[in-house]
Parts: C-alpha cells; sequence; structure tokens
C-alpha cells in the first residue's frame, strides 16, 4: 500500500528543491495550497493525473512519487499515466504484458475512479490474478465486475481470514463458493463474522464448526441467523449449566417451538419477578408457575402478577396472589385488572 507519509515527505523534498511555495506548486497543478499542504503532512495525495502533472514538473518519475524517493520495485508508474489520460485498456496492457503488476494496482486503487478501476479490471488475464489480489480491489469494484474477475481464476483451499476480508464485497454465490473450498473448519468467530452475509446458509456453517468453545455471548449474537433448530442446537452445545432469564429473553424471540425446552433448563438465581414478566410471551403456562415457584417470592410484588395475568393458569395465579397479599396490600385497581384471570370460588 502506498505510504502517504514518505510520498508527502518526498513531494515537499522535490518543491524545496525547485525554490517553490506551497502556493506556486499548487497553481503549477491547479490545486489549493491547502491540498499541497495535506500532501506534505502525509494526510492526502495527489489524484492520478496531479501525480503526472508532478512526475513532469519535478522531472522525475510517477515511481518514484509513489515510492517517496526510492529507486525500489515499483512498476506502476506507466500504469497511472495510462489511467490519467484515460486508457483502461492501455493500462490493463502493461499488466498483461509483464510491464506492470497487480501489486501495482492494487497500492494506488484509492486514488483511481472506481469506473475506471472496473474497465482496467475487465481486460485484465485471469492468470494474473491471486485472491489476494482482489482482496484488495475489493473495496473498489462492484460486486459484479468483482465476481466476473474471481471467475477467472482457479479457487481452492481458500483460508478462512480471506474469506472473512471478501464477505462484505461479493455475492452470496460466490462467498459460498469460497467457504466450500476451504479445507479447513472455521472458528466460531469466523461463522459470527460471515452470518450476516450468507443467509440461509448459516445452519450448514455451524454444522462444520468446532463448538468446544461457543459461549453464550456467541449464541446471543447468532440467533437472529439460524433456524430455530440451529438455535437449539448451538444452545445445547454451550458448557453454561442453567440459562438465566436474562440471557433466554436476548434469544427467546427466535426460539419458536424450542423455546419451551431451553425454558426448562432456565437457572433463576438473581432474577425477581419482572424477569419472569419479560420471558412470559415465551413460556409454557405450567414452566411459568414453576419459574415463580422457584424464585425468592419476597421479588414477586402484586404489579407483576396483575401483568403475569393473561399467562398463568387462574389456580396458580391464585395461589400466588393470596401468597402475595401476605407481603404488601393490594389497591382495588389492582385487583379489579386481576379479577378476570383468577379462579372463580
Amino acid at each position: 500500500m502506498l505510504n502517504t507519509q514518505l510520498i508527502g515527505s518526498f513531494i515537499s523534498s522535490l518543491r524545496k528543491e525547485r525554490d517553490f511555495t506551497q502556493v506556486e506548486l499548487a497553481d503549477k497543478v491547479n490545486v489549493s495550497h491547502q491540498a499541497v499542504s495535506k500532501w506534505e503532512r502525509g494526510e492526502s495525495i495527489p489524484d492520478i493525473g496531479t501525480l503526472v502533472e508532478l512526475s513532469r514538473i519535478f522531472d522525475t518519475s510517477v515511481d518514484r512519487i509513489l515510492e517517496g524517493g526510492d529507486n525500489g520495485q515499483s512498476r506502476i508508474g506507466g500504469v497511472v499515466e495510462r489511467l490519467s489520460f484515460n486508457e483502461p485498456a492501455a493500462a490493463a496492457d502493461l499488466i498483461n504484458q509483464g510491464e506492470s503488476d497487480l501489486e501495482g494496482l492494487v497500492s494506488i486503487a484509492p486514488i483511481v475512479k472506481g469506473s475506471l478501476m472496473e474497465k482496467v479490471i475487465s481486460k485484465v488475464d485471469g492468470n494474473k490474478f491471486s485472491l489476494d489480489h482482489l482482496i484488495g480491489l475489493a473495496p473498489f469494484l462492484e460486486k459484479e465486475t468483482f465476481t466476473e474477475a474471481a471467475g477467472k481464476m482457479q479457487i481452492e483451499n481458500v483460508t478462512w481470514k480471506q474469506i472473512r476480508s471478501l464477505a462484505p464485497f461479493v455475492e452470496k454465490e460466490l462467498l459460498q463458493k469460497l467457504m466450500a473450498s476451504s479445507e479447513n473448519p472455521p472458528s466460531i468467530q469466523d461463522v459470527i463474522t460471515l452470518a450476516p452475509f450468507i443467509g440461509s446458509g448459516v445452519d450448514e456453517l455451524v454444522e462444520r464448526t468446532d463448538l468446544a468453545d461457543v459461549t453464550w455471548e456467541h449464541v446471543k449474537i447468532l440467533a437472529p441467523f439460524l433456524s430455530e433448530e440451529g438455535l437449539f442446537i448451538l444452545i445445547e452445545r454451550t458448557e453454561e449449566e442453567g440459562i438465566s432469564l436474562q440471557q433466554f429473553k436476548s434469544i427467546a424471540p427466535f426460539l419458536g417451538e424450542n423455546s419451551h425446552k431451553v425454558a426448562a433448563r432456565l437457572n433463576v438465581t438473581g432474577s425477581d419477578g419482572s424477569d419472569v414478566v419479560k420471558i412470559a410471551p415465551f413460556v409454557k403456562r405450567e414452566i411459568l408457575g414453576e419459574l415463580l415457584e422457584k424464585l425468592d417470592f419476597q421479588s414477586v410484588r402484586i404489579e407483576h402478577l396483575v401483568k403475569l395475568g393473561p399467562f398463568l393458569e387462574k389456580t396458580k395465579l391464585s395461589e400466588l396472589v393470596i401468597k402475595a397479599m401476605e407481603i404488601e396490600e393490594v389497591d382495588p385497581v389492582q385487583m379489579t385488572r386481576l379479577a378476570p384471570f383468577l379462579q372463580q370460588k
């Protein structure tokens, strides 16, 4: 990648050698003096047209400017010149003929318009590409162009790090192909990173994953992306001895019918009546009653029972109300709201 600090320092030294002020150099290349100042501070770099003009003014090569004054192995100057004249086919020819390379093209991608870069890539021979080249170019290409470029190369044994890097920029079909090509199993963190991009394929990816270290935090993050059955299987693989009501609340909407199986494992330690209220829509009546019985009943208030009325069996609710009345007074409004749900004698 381009080192903006080195490039800026070299432009500054070239300017001083010519005894130009920043304003004078800015006038020569038709930019503001603030732009020149930003180049020299390493905050930005000139665009491709300006690089060519600077090379002419300072009688040096574009490659030398981009290398910050070093005479290294850069061979991208010719491509920059072709692109400055809007000649993407000629730029691609330099790469195809070996006079330049894709590493250099990747390095200048941030200063090339996306539309121009796409025209170059479309004309580069497929045998020039590696997956790392595509990773470097991915943020600058449309998904269709990227997929077309990827189709020119043989994809095999891709690493999960490479797949994670590419996921935000590729079509789902190509992403599935990349995942299938990897010989190693993904980590749970790989699954979490990829889940938003692979749609309905998350269950299958989890099946390939070593779940020895899966935690509840992993479960919570993946819950929106898994099927109900896939989520239940993942929960079964956690090392948690019991699931707290707070944990259950975070994933209950994604469990469907399996919510009752998970509810049977709930641990109410540290919970109170308000926690039970929050999970009530997702739990069967009998399990809800059992959870309330396990609580320290001092934490269950009449106001909680009012909210739980629609979810509890009448006999159980009546028992709990009588028990709560021994601890606190019940005002007429609360009794009115409870009345439809209580057992009638």
